[in-house]
């Protein structure tokens, strides 16, 4: 039931995004114009990650949660550095985990592309071909989902990355990095 409540939900965001696009194979212009659409909407729609993700509109009178205090996410060139560097190394080194094979943390790979952030955030994916699949599996951890919808982020960074391996079990990573500028 889970599942489908959150498929259901980023279905409502993605219905109110007129989403006329598939990220598995777009450009790096059209990732993020998608990307854009399909965080905004979900930031818009997603009343919170308690129990399951709940549409705003259907939350229920009486919610303090119909008034949305999530600013919009926009695109920084430096969060989507940052994204694709970590992107890369996983698909690399087939080690999918928030702790880069070299040690970094999200911190350290943000802090080397001179982005200067108040907060920083980071949710990964493997495994899902499309952008919104990969959506749909950070709302059904609440975490992931917490990170997405957590108002002080401000700007995002994304990267889809295709593993050259024929072994990796995996063979598409998501990296997405949040971030508020100082």
């Amino acid at each position: 039931m889970r599942a489908l409540c959150a498929a259901g939900a980023l279905g409502v965001a993605l219905a109110t995004a007129a989403v006329p696009v598939r990220a598995d194979d777009a450009p790096d212009e059209t990732l993020r114009a998608l990307a854009d659409l399909v965080l905004n909407g979900v930031r818009e729609q997603i009343a919170d990650c308690e129990g399951r993700p709940r549409v705003l509109a259907l939350a229920g009178p009486g919610t303090a949660a119909l008034a949305n205090p999530r600013p919009p996410l926009r695109w920084n060139p430096q969060l989507g550095e940052a994204a694709a560097r970590h992107g890369d190394a996983m698909a690399r080194t087939r080690l999918f985990d928030h702790v880069g094979a070299d040690g970094s943390t999200v911190r350290e790979r943000v802090d080397a592309t001179g982005y200067r952030w108040q907060v920083i955030g980071e949710n990964l994916a493997a495994g899902h071909p499309r952008l919104e699949e990969a959506v749909v599996g950070w709302l059904r951890s609440r975490s992931h989902c917490a990170a997405l919808l957590d108002p002080r982020f401000t700007e995002f960074g994304l990267a889809r990355t295709e593993s050259t391996s024929p072994n990796d079990a995996y063979g598409t990573y998501w990296t997405l990095v949040l971030g508020r500028p100082r």
